[in-house]
């Protein structure tokens, strides 16, 4: 996988405590880059949800430096994520009509997970607190004795993998 796909609701931007009836979001394929700054949106999502520019901007990209219009938005991420009043520029995207950067990735918690082939991405906002891997499994100081969970196997005895031959012509020979 060298993008992180999702699907995205966007609506003009609106408050969501006092606007009843709510426009309903138009949902379009987007992906998370966190390298990008803002988060952008294509000429398609500007005219599929009749979207009024609120000024302009001068945005640099890996491709170069152009003028464009900025728009207010509200944006319905999975898991029932909503933000209004996210500010984002007009662009060019490749494939998808909506980039999600670190605007919006910054006010929560952003995880991707893989497991067996499988990739998984969730956000959640607001942030619960720090996830850190390292953190996690902190290395342990040299010089300072580890203990076993398990017996060691001896060279002679038989494989604990199950093939039946003596560990040291077995998974004991690559050691």
């Amino acid at each position: 996988m060298n993008v992180i796909p999702t699907k995205v609701g966007i609506s003009e931007a609106f408050d969501p405590q006092t606007t009843d009836p709510a426009p309903f979001p138009k949902i379009f394929d987007a992906i998370w880059d966190t390298g990008a700054t803002n988060s952008a949106i294509t000429e398609k999502v500007v005219s599929a949800c009749g979207l009024k520019p609120v000024g302009m901007v001068r945005v640099h990209t890996a491709s170069g430096e152009y003028e464009t219009n900025v728009y207010l938005i509200n944006m319905a991420l999975p898991n029932k994520v909503g933000i209004a009043n996210v500010r984002v520029t007009e662009g060019v995207l490749a494939d998808v009509d909506v980039l999600i950067g670190m605007d919006v990735i910054s006010r929560g918690d952003f995880c991707i997970t893989n497991s067996d082939g499988h990739t998984a991405v969730s956000f959640q906002m607001p942030s619960v607190g720090i996830i850190d891997f390292d953190q996690h499994h902190q290395r342990v100081p040299q010089n300072v004795p580890t203990q076993r969970s398990a017996q060691r196997v001896g060279r002679n005895q038989p494989c604990p993998c199950g093939s039946g031959k003596k560990y040291k012509k077995c998974c004991g020979k690559s050691l």
